[in-house]
């Protein structure tokens, strides 16, 4: 009589496999600017004058009759000005940047189920 020993191992597939992974990369940037400028002017302006204006005629006449006039004018004017100017400018700016970066490594099994 033979003596026969058989031994029989069985073998889990899930064990001799790498377990499928699946791999999520994000990203997300954001970025916005802005900017700003402005200019204000005043100006303002008077003038003021005075005229004045003087005359004098004088006749002299002569014994044979005839006469001779003489004008005298004197004339003057004045005036005076003055400005005034004002301004202002400004400027503003600004801007933003934001980055976000994320990876992540899911592990599933044959089916494709996260474990």
């Amino acid at each position: 009589m033979s003596n026969t020993s058989r031994a029989v191992t069985k073998k889990d597939p899930t064990a001799q496999q790498l377990q499928p992974s699946r791999q999520v990369e994000s990203s997300e940037h954001h970025a916005s600017a802005s900017a700003k400028a402005g200019l204000s002017l005043n100006i303002f302006g008077a003038f003021s004058g005075a005229l004045s204006s003087k005359s004098k005629k004088t006749t002299h006449n002569h014994p044979d009759g005839s006469s001779r006039s003489v004008e005298e004018r004197d004339e003057a004017a004045q005036g005076y000005g003055q400005a005034a100017l004002s301004g202002a400018a400004y400027a503003q700016a600004e801007a933003q940047e934001r980055k976000r970066a994320q990876r992540q490594v899911e592990r599933v099994d044959h089916l494709g189920i996260e474990g």
